[in-house]
């Protein structure tokens, strides 16, 4: 009966052992899942904001080559610092009310 009763508790305890082992697991693999749940989201979140930044410096290329071309240069010229072109005829209108 004594051997019987030494059997029947190491039975309990390697059961045991084997729940919290099963259990660790458990908790592990769902711990680990919710950390690459975490890291898909924030990469999710980065390839958006490299999109957006490529979006942000193709306009900046394109403003770039716009600056360098001569007809937005002359308009620039014209319209922000009152620059004509040689021998161009400049008109003021005096009937304009300046407030």
């Amino acid at each position: 009966m004594e051997a019987k009763k030494e059997r029947d508790w190491g039975l309990i305890i390697i059961i045991s052992l084997i729940a919290l082992m099963a259990a660790y697991i458990i908790f592990a693999l769902i711990e680990q899942q919710a950390d690459i749940n975490q890291l898909k989201r924030e990469k999710a979140a980065v390839l958006l904001e490299i999109q957006n930044e490529e979006k942000a410096l193709k306009k900046m290329e394109n403003l770039s080559k716009q600056t360098q071309s001569l007809d937005y240069i002359e308009k620039q010229a014209r319209e922000k610092l009152g620059m004509v072109m040689p021998n161009e005829t400049v008109y003021i209108d005096i009937g304009k009310n300046k407030d």
